[in-house]
């Protein structure tokens, strides 16, 4: 209401319905004489009937019945035809069988009729002549009563990808063949799935071409790239399909052919990653800097989720080295060389990234002005240089025993100019260097300078001598061992044996206390020397020119030399010393030193000293004190002269018939006859410290000339044959 009305709509309806099922006009099936003619109608109006005489069903599509030419025959047949009109339903199927009198009903195809399939079909075939037999070809030919016998059982089986025409014909005996059945059946099947024939599914660093075939022949390729499924009508593949850099794709693929069935869908997803982003120095950029502070180096990458390896000593980083978590610190003085590289996983690592950063090192001057303390404290070396001001922070002393040293062990780092090491050791010369420190950066050294405290002499501990119940005349060499005292009593002829308290043991040298000279075996003339070697006493035997050994309770063992200048002779040999299995005789009369093995045979000898009095040996040096020149020398072991040094005279350092030599604890120790003292040197041949004076106190000596040392406890023990004072003194000092 209120409205206007609506325009008027119209529309036609035809309805149509199906189409009467074709009759027999004329003849009707049944038992016939040859030839027949079939006459067919239908009583729909212009409807068109079409038919089949090999037994398949009619279609639409079969051969049109033509009323002016109907179809004539003179075998038995069956026919079967529909009536067909456009946009009506084809009528239900007429079917007849005409018998042709005495002969045999042409085949006919039961269940499948000939055409094009897609799937493998088996094949079935009928008479209606009872008694029958059917015989057929494959090859297209015609066949006989004597082609193949179709068996109602096998069937025919017919493959795919497959064109077959089967004939065959139906044999009676007493009847006339029949007609021949003709079918061609095309069969082709399901094409091959493709597949991919260049790259398989996956991830990749690089970009990648995608190759697809089917086994197929004839057959296309169709594709999607979006994960969609594929069809016949979807993208034609006709070359490789290229899945670039940093993408994800899912190809998926369908092979296609005429009259063929589609094959199955392949599917593969494709991720192509790439190379990780180079990563770069964020912030502070690789160069040199000031010295006044650290600096940190901090790194990043532009790929999300990678992460950063580095190392920091110029090797090439992977993605095993080091992980970057944080800024990367470079200390003041170094410099350092980062190589960094970024990884992700399926992910093709990046490029290096490379940079040195410097710090630079704080100048800092050499420290001047060292000075030392020679022997001017016992307990003490005191150490002074100039004030380096501003420039240092510290000074580190170092201190060393030798002056080509390493200097590696650091004595104490101090904030003044002076410093006092009261942990030398007395009578050892040390070397000190010292570098001035700023931060944690060192200096370097100036040349060393050296130093030494001096012994505190704490008492003569004992004094061996005719008064305390000793007796000896014009004793001369000394030899300490662990538990023994052995002492060259030259005037009587006889080694006294003591232990280190003083307590006398034994003799050697004639029996009963007889004080009187002797050439027999274990018999002395005025020995000079004596040594303690692998529980073996060695004697200098001097006026017998010769060596005795004893073990190590004064029991003879063997001899060797005479008087003489031969190799094994000697001429008033004064000293013996032992080492690495040599025996080394100071052969004073014969101006030489001689060395022999343990049992006495001759291995070499040397001259270069006039009239050797005594020899210590320490390690690879052989020391010697040459009375008549006045001077001492070290050699080595095969003979060879390094250098001489100590003048004749009274001073420090210098010499007066040095009689006695002791090498003990990096010092060459020193007795003399004629400053009545012992003085100490360095192994760089350096005066270090002097004992005593002339005279009979105690500490003081008269022509010494032995001497020997040891220690107990934390002393250091010195024994000197007091030679014209008659006894033995025991001094301690540390």
């Amino acid at each position: 209401t209120g409205w206007s009305p609506s325009p008027i709509s119209s529309g036609t309806y035809t309805i149509t319905g199906t189409v009467a099922t074709p009759v027999f006009s004329s003849s009707l099936p049944g038992i016939h004489t040859p030839p027949v003619t079939v006459t067919l109608s239908s009583s729909t109006a212009l409807a068109t009937i079409h038919y089949t005489m090999d037994g398949g069903n009619p279609t639409c599509g079969s051969p049109l019945y033509n009323p002016g030419v109907p179809p004539v025959f003179s075998a038995s047949t069956t026919i079967k035809a529909i009536a067909c009109k456009t946009d009506w339903t084809p009528s239900a199927a007429l079917s007849g069988f005409f018998e042709i009198e005495n002969t045999a009903a042409t085949p006919e195809f039961d269940t499948v009729a000939p055409g094009l399939y897609q799937s493998a079909q088996t094949i079935t075939l009928s008479t209606q002549t009872a008694g029958a037999t059917i015989h057929y070809t494959l090859g297209g030919s015609t066949p006989t009563c004597a082609s193949t016998l179709y068996n109602s059982t096998d069937k025919i089986p017919l493959g795919t990808n497959s064109i077959t025409t089967i004939k065959a014909l139906a044999c009676k005996s007493g009847f006339t063949n029949s007609g021949v059945l003709s079918g061609t059946f095309t069969l082709t099947g399901t094409v091959a799935t493709p597949t991919f024939s260049s790259v398989t599914p996956g991830d990749y660093t690089q970009s990648q071409n995608v190759s697809l075939a089917t086994s197929t022949p004839g057959a296309s390729i169709h594709y999607t790239l979006d994960g969609s499924a594929p069809d016949c009508d979807s993208a034609l593949y006709s070359s490789a399909l290229n899945v670039p850099l940093f993408t994800t794709r899912t190809i998926r693929a369908m092979a296609c052919k005429a009259d063929w069935l589609p094959s199955s869908t392949l599917s593969g997803d494709f991720t192509v990653t790439g190379p990780v982003a180079t990563p770069t120095f964020d912030g502070n950029q690789p160069g040199t800097y000031p010295s006044d502070t650290s600096i940190n180096v901090a790194l990043t990458v532009s790929t999300p989720g990678a992460t950063i390896h580095y190392t920091d000593n110029n090797t090439e980083p992977s993605c095993s080295s080091a992980l970057y978590s944080a800024p990367l610190t470079v200390m003041v003085g170094e410099s350092i060389t980062f190589k960094a590289v970024a990884c992700k996983t399926g992910w093709e690592p990046s490029s290096f990234l490379t940079g040195t950063f410097t710090v630079s090192i704080p100048e800092i001057p050499l420290i001047t002005g060292l000075s030392a303390t020679d022997g001017t404290f016992t307990d003490k070396v005191t150490l002074t240089w100039d004030d380096a001001g501003t420039d240092v922070d510290n000074y580190v002393l170092y201190r060393d025993t030798d002056p080509a040293g390493s200097f590696a062990d650091v004595l104490a780092t101090v904030s003044s100019t002076s410093y006092d090491d009261t942990t030398a050791s007395p009578m050892t010369t040390y070397y000190y260097k010292i570098k001035g420190k700023k931060g944690t950066f060192l200096g370097e050294a100036n040349t060393s300078e050296s130093g030494f405290a001096k012994s505190t002499v704490i008492t003569v501990t004992d004094n061996w001598d005719n008064a305390h119940g000793y007796d000896f005349s014009t004793p001369m060499g000394i030899a300490v061992s662990s538990d023994k005292v052995l002492v060259a009593d030259s005037g009587y002829h006889r080694i006294q044996v003591f232990d280190p308290t003083g307590l006398h043991l034994f003799n050697i040298g004639k029996n009963n206390g007889d004080k009187s000279s002797g050439t027999g075996n274990g018999e002395l003339n005025s020995p000079s020397g004596v040594a303690v070697y692998n529980n073996e006493i060695y004697v200098a035997d001097r006026l017998n020119n010769r060596i005795q050994v004893f073990d190590i309770n004064g029991v003879y063992q063997r001899q060797w030399g005479s008087l003489g200048s031969g190799n094994t002779q000697f001429l008033q040999p004064a000293a013996v010393a032992l080492a690495n299995d040599e025996v080394f005789v100071a052969d004073t009369g014969n101006s030489s030193i001689k060395v022999f093995s343990l049992t006495g045979t001759y291995k070499r000898k040397w001259s270069g000293v006039t009239s050797p009095a005594s020899i210590t040996l320490s390690g690879d040096y052989v020391y010697v004190c040459d009375l008549q020149v006045q001077s001492l020398h070290r050699f080595s072991p095969t003979g060879t002269n390094q250098i001489s040094f100590a003048s004749i005279g009274a001073a420090d350092g210098q010499v007066n018939s040095p009689k006695a030599l002791y090498f003990f604890k990096e010092h060459l120790y020193v007795a003399e006859a004629g400053n009545h003292r012992v003085q100490a040197f360095d192994t760089n041949q350096a005066f270090v410290q002097k004992w005593g004076s002339e005279g009979t106190a105690a500490g003081q000596f008269k022509s010494p000339q032995g001497l020997a040392l040891g220690t107990e406890g934390q002393m250091t023990l010195l024994y000197v044959a007091d030679t014209n004072n008659n006894r033995i003194q025991k001094i301690s000092f540390q």
